[in-house]
């Protein structure tokens, strides 16, 4: 009875895992497939003013599609290039050398002064590391104490190198992105165990320049992404280990990883879920308790990554923290009209916050009656919702540049503006930006295309953890459907995409176009097809 009451359990567990596990490689096909249509069809851009209002640009999205299609069949068809098989330590030392070239030239040209939200961040950790506590009683702070992880970093940072050495905190940014895209390429293997793909997916991360661009940026959304990776990496080293004593390292160093990470940024929540997830499928495939632990520790570990940097802020400044602006305004925000774009930035519940004496429970009282409001409304008027939120969708996910120009000319005082830099002008206002927009925009649609193909080849031969970073994009697309949007928040997310879109790309090279019709193919072909993935 024992034993068959033990294999009944362990038959729902596989079957349990084996349905989740396709559950998402189908939602996650779906999606993507959409996205990569979308992306075909339409491109959005930024005006030359650089308002923050995404336009489409069909002049654009027809180059860029007709570019992405001819450079798509030269891949399927050139077959005198052979991928090299090069070492994953060589092609990371490569990419990271390069990425830390391409980030501090860029830091160079556009060697401007933050502002906005990066601004008010240094400002803050500047005055808290020169004992000046009296404008954290400001509205600022009062109503986003999520910065204040940022600003400890910050207090600490400027004061090792200087609180206007931009150079200094963007160069540790490129620093970032070469460690974020170096565990990307890790992962790749790992997941693939394909050096070819491995070359492929480092390609990528070197033609895709918004990532790299965006080290430029002062705040905390590169480092974050940088340590999430780490973690990602540690669970899966943890998945492919047998020691005990190694598992629970691995899992102690994600835990630790991803507390660094929602340190700097409160957003890297959506990489703990996707790596939460992935804990449970790992215990219910292998039944090995340490993975539960682990994911025990990544949750309280959270925990105390969202509430310590307030903490600490509270105790030195004696200042209280307990006027935070509420979640669900966000929310509410993504469901009203802007006029930047559907579900964009609209200045409302900041007016009302300053309005109503920083009182986040009227805040709380609007945004519901808001988020009420427009539920009956989309309800009611079904065809207006589904054009609200596919209008939401393809500007965050259909802008090439992920605002990464945007986010060092936007906002700038002209007078900022070195006139004597052809360099600077030019991706200002000249030729560079529409070059860049372009090349983005092929990029764009050519990792888009490669995901989705792959995710379609192997859609009945994922595992658990070789599905773990496209998890992560499923919860950042589901996460920005609801919440504000903006195009460079979904950038995190996107660049997941690199290693499924490496493998989809060599599957084209590899098999080209008619192996979209895997029953056309004999037996010893289709196992072929599988085998240089190792998805089997």
């Amino acid at each position: 009875m024992r034993d068959l009451t033990t294999t009944n359990s362990a038959g729902w567990l596989h079957r349990t895992t084996r349905y989740g596990t396709s559950f998402i490689a189908y939602l996650s096909l779906v999606i993507v497939s959409l996205l990569c249509i979308a992306a075909l069809c339409f491109t959005f851009v930024f005006p030359k003013t650089y308002a923050e209002t995404p336009l489409p640009s069909h002049v654009c999205a027809i180059v860029s599609s007709i570019c992405s299609i001819l450079l798509l069949l030269l891949w399927i068809h050139y077959q005198k290039w052979t991928i090299p098989e090069i070492k994953t330590h060589s092609v990371i030392r490569v990419v990271a050398a390069y990425s830390m070239i391409v980030g501090t030239l860029w830091s160079a040209i556009v060697n401007l002064p933050p502002v906005s939200d990066q601004l008010f961040v240094a400002w803050y950790g500047e005055q808290l590391a020169k004992h000046n506590y009296q404008p954290f009683l400001a509205t600022y702070m009062q109503q986003f104490p999520h910065q204040n992880g940022y600003v400890l970093f910050y207090a600490g940072f400027g004061s090792l190198f200087g609180f206007s050495n931009w150079t200094a905190v963007r160069l540790f940014n490129a620093a970032m992105v070469a460690i974020a895209l170096g565990s990307l390429l890790k992962l790749t293997e790992m997941m693939f165990a394909s050096q070819r793909i491995v070359v492929i997916c480092a390609v990528l991360c070197m033609a895709f320049l918004p990532f790299i661009f965006f080290s430029n940026f002062v705040y905390g959304n590169i480092p974050s992404v940088a340590f999430c990776l780490l973690a990602c990496l540690m669970q899966q080293y943890a998945s492919q280990t047998k020691k005990t004593s190694r598992l629970a390292l691995y899992g102690i160093a994600c835990a630790l990883f991803l507390f660094i990470a929602i340190w700097f940024k409160p957003n890297g929540m959506i990489y703990l879920i996707g790596i939460e997830i992935t804990w449970i499928a790992l215990t219910l495939t292998t039944k090995k308790l340490m993975h539960s632990i682990a994911a025990l520790a990544c949750a309280i570990l959270y925990v105390a990554a969202s509430t310590l940097p307030t903490a600490i802020v509270s105790s030195q400044t004696g200042i209280s923290f307990d006027k935070a602006e509420p979640k669900i305004a966000w929310i509410a925000i993504g469901m009203q009209d802007s006029p930047l774009a559907p579900g964009w930035y609209n200045p409302y519940f900041t007016e009302q916050y300053a309005q109503h004496n920083n009182d986040p429970e009227i805040v709380d009282q609007l945004a519901r009656e808001v988020i009420r409001q427009r539920a009956e409304f989309f309800a009611q008027h079904p065809a207006t919702a589904l054009r609200f939120y596919a209008h939401k969708e393809i500007t965050q996910w259909a802008e090439p540049t992920f605002e990464s120009l945007w986010t060092v000319f936007g906002g700038q005082d002209s007078k900022a503006l070195d006139k004597d830099s052809i360099l600077q002008s030019s991706f200002h206002q000249g030729v560079l930006r529409a070059a860049y927009t372009l090349w983005c925009d092929i990029i764009q649609s050519l990792i888009y295309i490669g995901a989705a193909f792959a995710l379609w080849m192997h859609r009945k031969h994922w595992k658990p953890e070789q599905l773990a970073l496209i998890l992560i994009v499923l919860g950042g697309f589901a996460f920005h459907t609801i919440w504000e949007a903006k195009s460079d928040y979904v950038l995190p997310y996107f660049i997941l995409l690199l290693p499924y879109a490496a493998a989809g790309l060599l599957d084209l090279r590899t098999h080209g176009l008619p192996c979209l019709q895997l029953k056309h193919l004999t037996q010893s072909q289709r196992n072929k097809t599988m085998q240089h993935t190792n998805l089997d």
